[in-house]
């Protein structure tokens, strides 16, 4: 059986952990053996699209997607379109629900609205009523700014100044 983890970068933190427990899986089992295949692509939707097709042609049993919200919503829909689970270590955005295109998707990161609902108990917390908000300027960032402000706004919190900032070296640094 393989399994894939689908990543942007060359060098991913979570290859590690997954080699060990592919290594652990197969030194239990008499049965069968599981095989990671670890493939990297960009951040072209058409590059994602066309990687996972090659992956499922080959009868993958599993994907691991890691990167943005927006690619691993691309791999799990097409995985979940052939019964094929996908687990997400990092997808945070909140459209990327338990939908019928996304059923076989399990994200291990909570939502951005979930983090955001958690600095805001921190805020209420400390009685912090004035504060500013630093944000990437993507979907990551802008979703999570627009919930904590929702939370401040109707609990009569003052956000003092919003700025948000392109992070160096990401897809979104593209000069607009």
């Amino acid at each position: 059986f393989s399994a894939v983890l689908y990543t942007e970068l060359e060098s991913h933190p979570t290859k590690e952990i997954i080699d060990m427990a592919v290594e652990e899986v197969n030194s239990v089992s008499n049965t069968y053996s599981l095989q990671v295949i670890y493939r990297q692509y960009s951040y072209q939707s058409s590059d994602v699209f066309d990687s996972v097709c090659s992956s499922l042609e080959e009868g993958v049993i599993g994907l691991v997607a890691s990167g943005s919200s927006n690619n691993v919503k691309i791999i799990a829909e097409i995985a979940t379109n052939f019964h094929v689970p996908s687990i997400s270590p990092s997808a945070t955005n909140p459209f990327i629900q338990q939908t019928l295109t996304t059923e076989y998707l399990l994200n291990l990161m909570p939502s951005d609205y979930e983090q955001c609902k958690a600095i805001f108990e921190l805020l209420k917390h400390h009685e912090w009523k004035d504060f500013s908000i630093l944000t990437s300027a993507d979907d990551y960032g802008i979703n999570g700014m627009l919930k904590l402000q929702s939370l401040a706004m109707a609990q009569g919190f003052k956000i003092l100044n919003n700025q948000q900032f392109v992070v160096p070296g990401s897809h979104h640094d593209s000069g607009y």
